[in-house]
């Protein structure tokens, strides 16, 4: 959905076992979207990017780095380009990022902190030249959020010292849910920090019962609201929490790709 045209219109997926669709756009303001995905039998993960206009779409594959495992929390564009969580399986976990400029995936920055695999994380963007972290310890509902200390630059190979991180608070939410997941399945979980109040923090995420809730958090008070208009999935499968952060990149025309 274009909020500038009111033009909406659905991306039917290709593949049965899709791990996550993200946009973001090119140096040409072209919005495009990156899918990660999976095919039964095949334990190698694939990509593919459409490139998405008023009217049309196209998309080519390519493919991906064996040596990252899947996403370690939601992802997130900031300026159009791609950043999440990633586990190098020889040397821990960093902040990656994907240009849809080059068709290049690189590291971005190491994480400022030890990472527990039992942890929850998700990435936001703050005051839109920000990234924002939160470090979820599942075993004791502590939350520490992170904010990068200078603005994020758009840059093709990511210099780990030059990423500063600061601590920026560290909150427990009573009755907060306890999350049961796998490496390779992590939590529906998403937040914002609020660009006026930084010690203002709103959580979207799901419970124990498959009940979404909105969390409001500042200092020592915090407010729980519940989704009304929410259906309980009776299937166990977890839903699907994303924030929506508006663009004024307006769209332009793809031409349609006929061979696919």
């Amino acid at each position: 959905w274009c909020q500038s045209t009111f033009h909406a219109r659905l991306l039917a997926s290709k593949n049965r076992y899709p791990i996550t669709y993200d946009i973001g756009y090119d140096n040409k303001k072209q919005y495009k979207m990156l899918n990660y995905y999976k095919y039964e039998g095949d334990p190698s993960t694939k990509s593919r990017i459409y490139e998405i206009g008023l009217y049309a779409k196209k998309f080519k594959e390519f493919g991906c780095d064996s040596t990252w495992s899947i996403f370690q929390s939601n992802c997130v564009s900031l300026n159009g380009t791609l950043y999440w969580a990633g586990v190098d399986f020889n040397n821990g976990i960093f902040i990656r990022s994907f240009s849809f400029s080059t068709e290049r995936q690189t590291t971005f920055c190491r994480l400022p902190f030890k990472y527990d695999d039992d942890n929850v994380l998700a990435l936001a963007v703050f005051r839109k030249d920000h990234l924002s972290l939160l470090n979820l310890c599942n075993k004791t509902s502590t939350i520490k959020i992170w904010l990068t200390k200078n603005k994020i630059n758009n840059r093709e190979v990511g210099l780990e010292e030059d990423v500063v991180w600061i601590k920026l608070m560290t909150v427990l939410i009573p009755n907060f849910p306890k999350f049961s997941f796998y490496w390779y399945n992590r939590p529906d979980l998403t937040y914002f920090l609020d660009n006026d109040d930084a010690k203002r923090l709103v959580i979207c995420c799901y419970d124990e019962t498959n009940q979404a809730y909105i969390y409001i958090v500042k200092g020592d008070t915090f407010e729980k609201i519940k989704i009304d208009q929410y259906e309980v999935l009776s299937d166990q499968s977890h839903p699907h929490l994303h924030t929506y952060i508006p663009s004024l990149v307006r769209p332009s025309p793809v031409k349609e790709d006929n061979k696919n």
